[in-house]
């Protein structure tokens, strides 16, 4: 089943990669159009990530790794003036975020629930309207996810290599929260994740089962 839904993720990944290949930026003015230059000014940032604001007229605030992902994709892509690189990051943080979904439900419930939840998100507009629009909030969703996911590989009795596992937790609900100006939104999502984490086969919150 898993195999399956990674198939179609990456198929609607390069549908969208191959007709939006034309797409027009929707506004000289736009947030993407400005952290475009931004990311293209990636060598005159002085070796500091913060240099960044000085060519974004404050449109890269709290969305410092969307840009440096979209200078990822610019050098990929060999591209640092058009907006296909930036519609790329989003489309790119939707497919990894589709697969993220199916994991986390069915570790939460079952297979069979975290695929109409698959479905839904991924025969949904709200994602395409962003992907096709560039928006850095899909990135912020995808290390949401990526947060969760590591939450639930930790296990009630604390081990050493559960530490870790909290500490990667951390990691990408750091750079959920300067993806996107969106991502604090997910915030108290998270926190309700980090007691609502299990070691995979419980229903119910941790905190309501006796391990005793």
């Amino acid at each position: 089943m898993l195999i399956s839904h990674i198939l179609l993720t990456i198929a609607i990944f390069i549908v969208i990669s191959f007709y939006a290949k034309n797409i027009a930026i929707d506004g000289v003015g736009s947030d993407a159009r400005k952290q475009i230059n931004g990311a293209a000014h990636f060598r005159d940032w002085g070796g500091w990530p913060s240099g960044m604001h000085n060519y974004t007229d404050g449109k890269a605030r709290m969305k410092d790794v969307g840009v440096l992902l979209l200078v990822m994709m610019q050098r990929i892509l060999r591209d640092n003036k058009g907006f296909y690189p930036a519609l790329m990051v989003s489309n790119f943080a939707h497919l990894i975020s589709s697969i993220l979904l199916f994991l986390i439900a069915a570790n939460y419930w079952n297979e069979q629930t975290a695929s109409i939840l698959f479905l839904f998100y991924v025969f949904s507009i709200w994602p395409y309207i962003i992907v096709l629009h560039a928006g850095l909030q899909t990135v912020a969703q995808m290390f949401f996810l990526l947060s969760i996911y590591s939450l639930q590989q930790t296990n009630i009795n604390i081990s050493s290599s559960d530490f870790v596992w909290f500490a990667i937790s951390g990691l990408f609900f750091m750079l959920m929260n300067f993806s996107s100006a969106s991502g604090r939104k997910y915030i108290p999502v998270l926190f309700f994740a980090l007691i609502y984490h299990s070691n995979g086969n419980n229903f119910l919150p941790w905190i309501l089962n006796d391990y005793d």
